[in-house]
């Protein structure tokens, strides 16, 4: 039984040494297993850094042309995220200025806005967005609700001060209410979808070099009438056992590279202990690999 187990043992660092020759003589393969998970997190991560879009231009299409009309622009103006680039005469001169790229969203304020405020109506404005880089969506959408909020908000105490109140008497709104982002403090693109991104490109980076070796292979044996002379007369067990240590034993590097050292590169709020990374991650590798 001893002489089994030796047998069986010898045949696992077989396979083991057999499959790390085929990986460091298949170019193919060490792209997928080394150059993937080098680089496709640092240039990911360097895609989606720019967390938050400032002063992002954008053109005023002013229909109005009145005085709230004017505030509603400067307040537009005056956000974090958004700037004024400049006041368009129409809709055609604003999208020229968008087609060359000088803008990349264009309000338009109708004719009747400042009417229908002073009515106590329901005023309407259109933005339109390039949506080219969904971070430049993003932020105008929460600049623009923000804005949207404030202005009601104004209004309706307006409102209530009209009817004889005291504005100190309403005492803001009647609920308080803060946003705290536990897992994205900086509510940046990046440290929302990286965490993601960086386990996929491993899993993905793998399993194609894994497949890529399944079909070195299989070339081999269709030139080789049906033998593979790479491969080694070992149990199935061993075979398994043999190529997931050392998938395993490559990935482990990079997992630890990926999870830990990009984070910390680029000061993502979700930077682990080097265990904690471990832990999570050997069990999707292992799995990957079978």
């Amino acid at each position: 039984m001893s002489h089994t187990r030796d047998n069986w043992l010898t045949s696992l660092f077989r396979v083991w040494r057999r499959e790390f020759y085929l990986v460091f003589h298949d170019l193919g393969v060490m792209l997928f297993f080394f150059a993937l998970p080098l680089f496709y997190p640092i240039v990911y991560t360097l895609i989606y850094n720019p967390e938050l879009i400032r002063d992002m231009p954008i053109a005023v299409v002013d229909h109005s042309r009145t005085a709230p009309s004017r505030e509603l622009a400067r307040m537009v103006d005056a956000t974090d995220g958004l700037k004024v680039y400049q006041y368009a005469p129409d809709m055609e001169a604003a999208r020229r200025m968008m087609n060359r790229k000088e803008v990349y969203g264009i309000l338009e304020i109708p004719a009747g806005y400042a009417k229908q405020l002073g009515r106590g109506e329901q005023a309407n404005v259109t933005y339109y967005a390039d949506v080219s880089l969904l971070l430049r969506y993003r932020q105008a959408l929460f600049n623009l609700t923000d804005l949207q909020m404030a202005i009601a908000t104004r209004h309706q105490q307006e409102k209530i001060a009209s009817g004889g109140l005291q504005l100190q008497d309403i005492g803001g709104s009647p609920i308080d209410t803060q946003s705290v982002m536990m897992g994205d403090p900086t509510q940046g693109f990046a440290s929302f979808i990286m965490p993601g991104v960086l386990v996929l490109i491993l899993h993905q980076s793998l399993i194609l070099g894994v497949a890529m070796l399944a079909g070195g292979s299989a070339e081999r044996r269709r030139r080789n009438g049906g033998l593979d002379p790479m491969s080694v007369d070992a149990p199935a067990s061993a075979t398994l056992i043999g190529k997931t240590l050392c998938y395993t034993t490559i990935y482990i590097p990079m997992a630890l590279y990926a999870l830990h050292f990009v984070p910390w590169m680029f000061t993502l709020p979700h930077l682990d202990s080097m265990l904690d990374s471990l832990v999570y991650i050997l069990p999707m590798t292992v799995a990957a690999s079978m």
